[in-house]
């Protein structure tokens, strides 16, 4: 009987050593996943919440995790490098709550250059959601997402929660998306900073969904900051939902320049950028000569004004450069006194919106 305990405890204890030991290839905190099996080798590595402080991951092929039973790298606190590469095959419908292919991003995790690819669609709670990360308190930076995520509260295309201190910037999503409370193409809900991003998937399509509420094409809510941001995805369905909007359905935050060209439905606070704006969020809106612009038809002149955010917006200057070997008599001016022929009474005709300057001759 002795026996059996010394052989069991001995292979507890080997099995407790293998489990020390870092699974994945590890030189000078640098880690190298360009496999499937490597991939989950790093998952298991993450399972101790302090493994990846400090540790820089090289994302060095494309990986295709379809047929395995998915499992996401459970909390990230280094830098992961995607290199360009997509990780694809990301699928899950069992019970949970806070997925991706990170569960959580912590405040000192950085991922960029990574696009991801799958297909979420868990059951009980089913709450934070994104193909990239559940939740994330770090930063996010030229990532992509394309597929399908459903659930039920604080769904993103990208990410379910953008924490205090996330920022995502330069990103994009291309996902369908379905939930009930808190959707939004990038983020489910945003408390931190969303800029430079865009949307071109639908959200909420499905005629026969529970009634949405909060719903928008970059954050479903926004306690935040959303900056220069985009979407082109239509949002919601035909008289169903409450606080739709083509960039952030409800939001006390700030929406600074952002733009949104998809067709937007719901029930009641339905609104192109946002659907309902609490009293203490602000949308900047821009003012063309000291007045705000009401009318997306309205034209700006060269000589007009144009600020956002009490910052003047001054176009990028297009220089059109002519050579002209003019006639005998014609002189080199804008006007002429003498009433004689000017080079601009020849090229004002082929160019009468374009504001030239002639600077000289040759005769």
């Amino acid at each position: 009987m002795k026996l059996y305990k010394r052989a069991a405890a001995l292979i507890l204890t080997a099995a407790t050593l293998l489990s020390l030991v870092p699974p994945v290839s590890a030189a000078d905190d640098h880690v190298t996943v360009s496999s499937a099996k490597e991939f989950y080798a790093l998952v298991q590595s993450c399972t101790r919440d302090v493994w990846s402080q400090g540790v820089t991951v090289e994302l060095t092929a494309d990986l295709d995790l379809s047929g395995s039973d998915f499992q996401p790298i459970p909390i990230f606190q280094g830098t992961f490098h995607g290199n360009g590469h997509t990780i694809r095959g990301i699928t899950y419908d069992h019970k949970g709550s806070t997925l991706g292919l990170f569960r959580t991003l912590t405040e000192s995790a950085v991922v960029e250059n990574l696009s991801v690819e799958g297909l979420l669609e868990p059951q009980g709670s089913a709450s934070q959601l994104g193909l990239l990360a559940g939740e994330n308190y770090g930063t996010i930076r030229s990532c992509s997402a394309k597929g399908t995520v459903s659930g039920q509260e604080d769904v993103g295309g990208l990410v379910g929660v953008n924490g205090e201190t996330g920022r995502i910037e330069g990103s994009s999503c291309q996902t369908q998306i379905s939930g009930v409370t808190n959707v939004g193409g990038i983020a489910g809900q945003n408390l931190g900073t969303l800029e430079q991003c865009v949307n071109t998937g639908l959200l909420n399509p499905d005629p026969d969904q529970e009634i949405p509420t909060s719903v928008g094409g970059i954050a479903g809510l926004s306690r935040g900051t959303i900056q220069s941001c985009s979407n082109s995805g239509e949002i919601g369905y035909q008289h169903l939902g409450y606080n739709m909007g083509g960039i952030v359905g409800l939001q006390s935050g700030s929406v600074l320049q952002c733009s949104n060209t998809g067709q937007v439905w719901g029930r009641k606070d339905v609104g192109g950028i946002v659907g309902l704006n609490k009293p203490q969020g602000s949308i900047v809106k821009p003012e063309l000569n000291g007045k705000t612009v009401t009318d997306l038809s309205a034209q700006v002149g060269e000589r007009d004004v144009v600020t956002v955010g009490g910052k003047r917006v001054r176009p990028v200057a297009k220089h059109v450069y002519l050579v002209m070997n003019k006639p005998k008599g014609c002189v080199t001016t804008v006007s002429d006194d003498k009433g004689r022929r000017t080079v601009m009474d020849i090229v004002r005709k082929d160019y009468p919106d374009t504001r030239l300057f002639p600077v000289g001759r040759l005769d």
